[in-house]
Parts: C-alpha cells; structure tokens; sequence
C-alpha cells in the first residue's frame, strides 16, 4: 500500500503543491512562514497564492479535458455496420467483409 501521508506531505504535481500549501494555511491554520517552508514556497508566493485563489483567479482545479463531440467514424461506414448488425454479424465477421 502507497504511503498516503507522504502523497499530501509531498505533493508531485504543482497545483497538488499549490492546493496542500494553500489548505496547510486555511484548514490546518498553519502559519504562513511555516507552510511556506513546508512546500517549498517563498512567502511573499505563497502570499500571492491565497490572494489569487480569494479573488478567483487562481485556478486549482481545472476542469477535466474532453474528447472530441463527433463520431470519428463516417456516417455512410456506420450505416454499413449497422446493416450488418442486424444482420447478427458479428465483429469479427463484419471486419472480414470490409
């Protein structure tokens, strides 16, 4: 089993940094120069983190990126597999038709 505190204690990813310093400060009400310490941060940055985050332009969590919206797959080769489909083809037969 991964060692969980050393996941929070050590953050690998900058906004995982950003975000456990920021909690450290708010949450934990860890002085400043100590969290500062703690992740590796000046305090006059980490400073500018918890300002940014109040006026809401830091963004700690970024939504998920999405695939694409259309099919990849052209219409008139759907329609052909559908056909067969309901044809009870199966994959492997359709991909030996093709």
């Amino acid at each position: 089993m991964p060692d969980l505190k050393a996941f929070f204690n050590h953050p690998a990813s900058p906004r995982q940094r950003q975000y456990e310093a920021i909690r450290a400060v708010v949450v934990d009400q860890l002085p400043v120069e100590q969290a500062a310490q703690r992740f590796g941060y000046a305090v006059t940055t980490l400073y500018s983190l918890l300002r940014d985050l109040k006026a809401g332009t830091l963004e700690l969590f970024p939504p998920p990126v999405r695939g694409p919206a259309e099919r990849h797959t052209p219409e008139p080769v759907r329609q052909r597999v559908v056909k067969y489909r309901h044809a009870q083809l199966s994959a492997a037969e359709i991909s030996a038709l093709e």
